[in-house]
């Protein structure tokens, strides 16, 4: 039980940091692709 209860707030942060990543490459890929094709 105490696992769970530490394992959480970790998930959480490990999810959160994975989305900022993909939100950045994303963000990185359409800003490079807008100048290639402007």
């Amino acid at each position: 039980m105490w696992k769970n209860q530490a394992l959480r707030p970790l998930v959480k942060a490990v999810l959160r940091a994975f989305f900022f990543l993909s939100i950045t490459l994303s963000v990185k890929k359409i800003n490079h692709f807008f100048r290639k094709y402007r």
